[in-house]
């Protein structure tokens, strides 16, 4: 098993060694990096929840709530 924090890096890991991923990671016909790569939606009978955690009276950053609007893009795939 091979773990990498970092989504180019991961990628490049998949393509080369014809690895797998399971996961949240979106994918994007723009990247480069993808070529090759296929994103298939796995069958399943409980849905994937994608959630986020805040400090009770915290505000989410500018990143955070662009995160959060990307998520809502994808939310009734």
């Amino acid at each position: 098993m091979i773990k990498s924090d970092d989504r180019a890096t991961t990628m490049e890991i998949i393509a080369e060694l014809g690895g797998y991923s399971v996961g949240s990671g979106m994918l994007s016909k723009e990247d480069s990096i993808l070529q090759g790569l296929v994103g298939i939606k796995m069958k399943e009978e409980d849905p994937l929840t994608i959630g986020y955690i805040t400090r009770k009276g915290g505000a989410l950053s500018r990143y955070g709530e662009e995160y959060v609007k990307e998520l809502q893009r994808y939310k009734e795939l």
